[in-house]
């Protein structure tokens, strides 16, 4: 009995890890932005749809290795495989469509901060997988 507990304890202490499904991405929750600040760095809307390009695509060649260290460091490790299908420069920042390969349905698109040089929020990427 005393080891069922103790499983119990540290399953609730642990929690349970996603397995399938689109992975998280780590973005600290003090930095995400809200719609006025969006408004104001020319960033898209939570809710609004935005689209990669061709351009888009072609502009994943010319990320730094800083770039795709950030996003290395905040996909979660059980999901540690991931693509970087587009990127778009607004501004001190990048919209990135993040794919994973093992993920039928699409990926994750987030926003990463020149200046911060890390993810500060997340947008409406629309399938990139």
């Amino acid at each position: 009995m005393r080891y069922v507990v103790s499983m119990l304890i540290l399953c609730s202490l642990c929690g349970c890890q996603q397995k399938n499904g689109t992975p998280d991405i780590d973005i600290p929750p003090e930095d995400f932005l809200d719609d006025g600040i969006r408004a104001e760095l020319a960033l898209p809307a939570k809710d609004e749809l935005t689209l990669a390009t061709n351009a888009d695509v072609q502009f994943v060649k010319t990320l730094s290795r800083e770039v795709i260290a950030a996003v290395e460091q905040s996909v979660t490790p059980q999901s540690a495989e991931f693509r970087i299908a587009a990127a778009r420069p607004v501004g001190g920042y990048l919209l990135l469509w993040i794919g994973f390969p093992e993920v039928m349905d699409g990926g994750e698109h987030v926003i990463y901060s020149v200046e911060k040089k890390k993810l500060v929020g997340t947008f409406l990427g629309g399938y990139s997988g």
